[in-house]
């Protein structure tokens, strides 16, 4: 990756100008893109506790009310493991440690879809 931002296979170009922008240090730009998705994370866990749980209190089921706190902290998981992988993806560790992180890093997301769906 050579120290760029791609997602998906597409450069993030705004997105590595204000990492260069921040720190020619790509571990800097790592942490800083780690924290960027602990603060989604914890963004999308207040946005499931306020709003999604506040509508699904106004139907006449428990199930909705009970669906959305059950998977409120596994999405903040799979947002930070997301991070976690992102950032390590950014440095482009390509020694044994990097792809045993990414695997295992991997095999978190998975588990987090699964307990999810």
């Amino acid at each position: 990756m050579d120290g760029k931002l791609n997602l998906f296979g597409i450069e993030l170009e705004f997105l590595n100008s204000q990492l260069a922008r921040i720190s020619p240090n790509v571990y800097l730009q790592a942490l800083v893109i780690f924290l960027g998705f602990c603060v989604i994370a914890e963004i999308v866990t207040l946005i499931l506790g306020s709003v999604v749980l506040r509508l699904a209190k106004k139907t006449k089921t428990e199930l909705d009310d009970r669906l959305v706190r059950k998977t409120k902290n596994p999405i903040s998981l799979l947002f930070i493991f997301l991070g976690i992988k992102i950032a390590v993806m950014h440095i482009s560790i390509q020694n044994a440690l990097g792809i045993f992180v990414a695997r295992i890093n991997t095999l978190f997301i998975i588990i987090s879809l699964i307990y999810v769906g």
